[in-house]
């Protein structure tokens, strides 16, 4: 993988969580209506409650994991987590399993979050670092803004799961890119933090 196409892969991945946030808030009244809820009812935010608590709680434990075991394998262990998440969603019968799938969703998404800085601190040294986070964050910051659209355009054509079921697909994309991605040096190897 050659530097630009390193960036704009950890770009992407990062740019994978923020999707599975904001995609889904043009969907809230629908969700709102299959489970029985009452217009307006706040209860529906529960399910990004959920997914933060699993994105905060599972960076506590893919960072360790991810100078343990390597790069490449904990990001493919937190995007079986993600895909996994993302279709139990799209198919919970209640909005309880709902939050629950939410919460391991976000599990799955601390991976890739973790992995990506530890990817651009491993390939990268000073102002370049620098830089290299700069287009990461970029994108973090530009896909809430175009992931509500697209939730709200995919709405039109299909019932709201199906947003779910693009984060899936997009995590299975991620992780057949991931193939090409070069595993981090050794632990001797490895820069002194």
């Amino acid at each position: 993988m050659g530097q630009r196409e390193l960036l704009t892969f950890v770009s992407a991945a990062i740019g994978l969580m923020a999707l599975a946030i904001d995609a889904m808030l043009p969907a809230f009244d629908e969700m709102r209506e299959t489970f029985g809820m009452a217009p307006g009812s706040t209860q529906i935010g529960h399910t990004l409650t959920a997914f933060f608590a699993g994105i905060a709680i599972g960076q506590l434990a893919w960072g360790p994991l991810t100078d343990r075991y390597g790069r490449r394998s904990v990001l493919y262990a937190g995007l079986v987590l993600y895909i996994v998440g993302a279709v139990a969603a799209a198919l919970a019968p209640s909005l309880g399993t709902l939050i629950a799938a939410r919460f391991f969703w976000g599990l799955g998404a601390g991976g890739p979050r973790v992995v990506v800085t530890a990817i651009v601190r491993d390939a990268y040294v000073g102002q370049d670092m620098a830089r290299a986070m700069s287009q990461v964050m970029a994108v973090f910051i530009l896909v809430p803004i175009v992931a509500p659209s697209l939730g709200a355009a995919l709405m039109v054509v299909a019932p709201w799961e199906a947003i779910f079921w693009l984060c899936a697909v997009a995590g299975v994309g991620l992780g057949l890119w991931a193939i090409r991605l070069p595993e981090a040096p050794s632990a001797g190897k490895r820069r002194p933090p």
